[in-house]
C-alpha cells in the first residue's frame, strides 16, 4: 500500500498536480478563515443580533424576502465599520 502512495506522489509531483492541488488547498484555507472571522464579527454585533431577530420573524411572516433581509443586515453592518 505504501508503495502505491509513494508512486502516486511521485507521479503527481512530476505532472505538477500535487503542487497545484496544494496551492488550491492553501487558498481555500485562507478564504475559510476570512469567512469565519467575518461571521464572528458580524454575528458578534449586538445591533446585528437585534436586527436579525426581527428580520427572522419578518421572513417567517412573509413581510420581507430573505434577500432583502440579508441586504439590510449587511447595510447595517457597513454602517458600524
Amino acid at each position: 500500500v505504501w508503495e502505491t502512495i509513494e508512486a502516486y506522489k511521485v507521479e503527481t509531483t512530476k505532472t505538477g498536480y500535487f503542487q497545484k492541488n496544494r496551492d488550491r488547498q492553501q487558498l481555500n484555507w485562507m478564504y475559510t478563515n476570512i469567512n469565519d472571522g467575518l461571521k464572528k464579527i458580524l454575528y458578534g454585533s449586538k445591533k446585528i443580533q437585534q436586527i436579525s431577530a426581527q428580520l427572522e420573524q419578518d421572513i417567517i411572516n412573509a413581510k420581507i424576502s430573505p434577500i432583502e433581509a440579508a441586504e439590510l443586515i449587511l447595510k447595517e453592518f457597513r454602517k458600524e465599520k
